[in-house]
């Protein structure tokens, strides 16, 4: 399936007022972040031309009309389709702003966001917009050949699916908020955020990262010692290869995988440090997941 993107924009955005918008430089067309614009591309082809992916969001999109009055109402009478959310994919997307945004709390319950979606309301764009940290940029913008550079790369690939899934429900329901899907059958009581819902359904499980107890610093990117895969009732290892599987299936638009009845369970120091990659810490309300789980995007 061929599919052309419309083209979009990439801001930087200094200091850490947010409301600084006359601040941002265009650096579209500087090629340092040239590699940021290839992986924000990956993400919106393969996730519109994927059918499982769109399979995924038309799902939950349906569950949130059917279940929300507002949401009910600002999409109209009939249920999404498929080529609601494909075009809600690749029409007009958004824009990148790299911005250094601020943490919330203390730690080590220090909340960060590594990313969010805001709509735009300046004169620069009027188009929603992701937000994605500076520290995760740069850090992805300065591979070493490591395997904690391979760990960013993962990072920004589900940072950016994960705020793809916020643009969904904004374009097709206008309301500026992501309402929880609620537990709807087959779904073995998954509850929370659209994205997390999304990304432990597209891949199988929730991308976390584990950072060594004291690993919350000035350096905590590169204190990544691995990233695992959670379930909801067991925790799993992620070999190298197989996030290396997990990247290249965004830019070829292959194929993932994840058998949890052979991938052999993580063993995760006692007092690491788990952050996880969506904003609701809850797959199954049964469950009761370990303490200090944060997410990418709000942490």
């Amino acid at each position: 399936m061929a599919t052309s993107l419309p083209p979009f924009s990439i801001f930087l955005q200094p200091g850490t007022d947010e409301s600084n918008i006359a601040s941002r430089v265009d650096v579209t067309a500087n090629s340092r972040y040239a590699p940021l614009a290839a992986a924000f591309s990956a993400v919106s082809h393969h996730l519109a031309t994927t059918p499982l992916a769109v399979t995924i969001f038309l799902r939950l999109v349906i569950t949130v009309w059917a279940q929300n009055d507002g949401a009910h109402d600002a999409f109209g009478p009939d249920p999404p389709t498929k080529d609601n959310i494909v075009q809600a994919l690749i029409t007009d997307l958004p824009d990148l702003v790299i911005f250094d945004i601020p943490d919330e709390g203390q730690s080590p319950d220090t909340y960060i966001r590594w990313g969010r979606v805001k709509r735009g309301i300046s004169a620069i764009s009027q188009r929603n917009e992701i937000y994605v940290h500076s520290e995760l940029v740069d850090a992805f913008l300065a591979p070493n050949g490591s395997d904690t550079s391979l760990f960013h790369h993962v990072i920004l690939l589900v940072t950016l699916s994960h705020e793809t899934s916020h643009i969904i429900f904004k374009k097709l329901f206008t309301a500026a908020f992501d309402p929880p899907v609620q537990a709807t059958p087959g779904d073995g009581g998954a509850l929370g955020e659209s994205d997390l819902n999304f990304e432990n359904r597209f891949l199988g499980f929730v991308p976390t990262a584990i950072l060594p107890p004291q690993g919350l610093n000035a350096q905590r990117l590169w204190n990544i010692s691995s990233i695992v895969a959670e379930t909801g009732s067991d925790t799993y290892s992620l070999s190298i290869s197989k996030l290396q599987e997990l990247v290249a299936s965004f830019y070829n638009n292959g194929s993932f995988t994840f058998d949890s009845g052979t991938a052999p369970l993580a063993n995760v120091p006692h007092g690491s440090v788990r952050y996880r990659s969506a904003c609701q810490p809850v797959i199954n309300p049964a469950i009761t997941l370990l303490p200090r789980i944060g997410d990418w995007d709000r942490y």
